[in-house]
């Protein structure tokens, strides 16, 4: 069966059953305590009776009599409460950015298609922000892999994991703010619906990740770990002042930049015509005379986006399409199991 075939029996087009046997002793857990509906696995900053004593503050009018450790009261002639630390189940939130530029799937000596930009990519921000290179013979070749479907391939595995550990998974695609948002599940069934809106949402226009953000924070009333999928061609202040607003709340954030190996080095390319897949603007270049300027400045925007988001103690992770999404995702679940960030 071919990557774009239909989903069969427990096969769906960004998620292999049998690929995920490499993560059997991997567990997903947050690295915050979380708030849940059910009992679970997890640390949660829910108050009460349960099976591990947390600490003890001081009685307050309206507290349960029976909530009061009296033992403590004969020792020191104060009324305390005893707090208890409950474990509930955790919330994994996955937002995929579903705009234009996350089409991007490169060009190679492959499959070649009509340069009319409809199967249009990004690699430049501004001056040159998303590719349709016009070649003389007037086509291009393009890779299999768009920065969407890498995104796909891990949000989906990493669902997959999350069920089977008895968790909820939520999906939320940023189209010009929170296109589609389905809401946290823990079911087989739940994650084939999780599979299928990826499967079938159109990429196209701006995701307008900080209003997504905005609108996603409004819908998540519990805490839990929300996982962000996008090449960040966004304005950043906008998007971390959006992110603040889910860490306040005791959420806890990481971020996968998922860029095309034509974005962090140009193409071997004399001559192209440059299109902006969000506006459809439109400028020809030669890729030789911004080379080494566009790199610099490349590199710069993702070391801003890491130490960025590090400083807020939000995990970065950049994943260039060139990496197998397992081995990306291997890498960081193993790092993020031994308590590096």
């Amino acid at each position: 069966m071919t990557e774009t075939a239909e989903q069969t029996g427990s096969n769906h087009r960004y998620l292999r059953v049998q690929e995920m046997a490499r993560f059997k002793n991997v567990v997903f857990s947050p690295r915050h305590m979380v708030t849940g509906a059910y009992a679970g696995r997890h640390a949660s900053p829910q108050r009460g009776h349960s099976v591990e004593f947390a600490d003890y503050r001081e009685y307050m009018p309206g507290d349960e009599v029976g909530d009061v450790d009296w033992k403590l009261y004969g020792r020191s002639d104060k009324l305390f409460i005893k707090l208890f630390e409950h474990y509930s189940d955790m919330s994994v939130t996955l937002l995929i950015d579903g705009s234009a530029s996350m089409r991007y799937a490169g060009i190679n000596e492959g499959r070649k298609v009509s340069s009319n930009g409809s199967d249009g990519g990004s690699w430049i921000r501004k001056a040159a922000n998303s590719v349709t290179n016009r070649l003389k013979n007037n086509s291009r070749t393009v890779l299999n892999t768009s920065k969407y479907d890498l995104a796909c391939r891990m949000a989906a595995a990493i669902g997959f994991l999350t069920i089977k550990q008895q968790d909820k998974v939520a999906l939320a695609i940023a189209r010009n703010g929170l296109a589609d948002y389905l809401r946290p599940g823990g079911s087989i069934s739940h994650l084939y619906k999780v599979l299928s809106l990826m499967e079938s949402t159109d990429v196209a226009e701006k995701a307008d990740l900080a209003t997504s953000i905005k609108e996603l924070a409004l819908r998540n009333k519990r805490r839990g770990v929300i996982i962000i999928f996008s090449d960040l061609e966004e304005p950043q202040e906008n998007v971390l002042k959006a992110m603040a607003m889910l860490t306040h709340r005791g959420n806890e954030l990481v971020v996968f930049q998922v860029l095309h190996q034509d974005e962090l080095k140009l193409p071997d390319l004399s001559d192209a015509l440059i299109e902006d897949s969000e506006t459809g603007h439109r400028v020809r270049l030669n890729v030789d005379d911004i080379r080494d300027a566009y790199e610099a400045k490349m590199r710069h925007r993702i070391d801003s986006w890491s130490a960025a988001l590090r400083a807020k103690r939000i995990d970065h992770n950049l994943v260039p399409t060139t990496v197998p999404y397992y081995q990306a995702l291997e890498r960081y679940l193993f790092t993020r199991a031994g308590g590096v960030s």
